[in-house]
């Protein structure tokens, strides 16, 4: 595993124990440095969250924020 698949799953982490918030991780996710091979889906998540910012309910930002990352995840183990 690379070093920057560590530094965005140490990102994940962060937010899982809400050491970061919606806006925070969003704006991390937006600056890592994403393996050449997931450039275009970090554009992806992005948008996701972008959607679950302004279309969720505050109270579900968690909730739908781990199913992103659970996404990235599945990615970044391949």
């Amino acid at each position: 595993m690379t070093d920057n698949n560590n530094r965005l799953l140490l990102l994940c982490e962060k937010f899982i124990k809400k050491e970061y918030g919606l806006i925070e991780f969003q704006s991390r996710m937006g600056t890592a440095n994403f393996p050449d091979h997931l450039s275009n889906f970090q554009d992806e998540i992005i948008n996701r969250l972008e959607i679950i910012k302004f279309t969720e309910k505050e109270i579900d930002y968690y909730r739908q924020t781990l199913e992103v990352i659970e996404e990235l995840k599945k990615q970044l183990l391949k």
